[in-house]
């Protein structure tokens, strides 16, 4: 099986990343306000998730632009240079 490429991957783990920040609590109305079943979000959590390009689409479109990305962990970034 092929690998996802880095841009889906990194989209999975920064929907990922903000469901989390939102929590549990708000899974209902995140599902619906994307037009997603709640399931979905459930099942999001999961290392085997395997979402749709529209399911993904849709999800992305409810985070806001200014949210910081850096909580998100690319596997396929470099670390960062330390100041001299």
């Amino acid at each position: 099986m092929d690998k996802p490429h880095p841009s889906v991957s990194h989209a999975v783990a920064r929907v990922r990343a903000w469901l989390s920040a939102n929590g549990r609590d708000k899974r209902r109305s995140l599902a619906e306000a994307a037009g997603v079943d709640e399931k979905t979000l459930r099942l999001a959590v999961g290392k085997s998730w395997n979402p749709t390009v529209n399911t993904l689409r849709k999800l992305e479109a409810l985070i806001p632009p200014n949210w910081p990305s850096d909580q998100v962990k690319r596997k396929d970034a470099k670390p960062a240079r330390e100041a001299a």
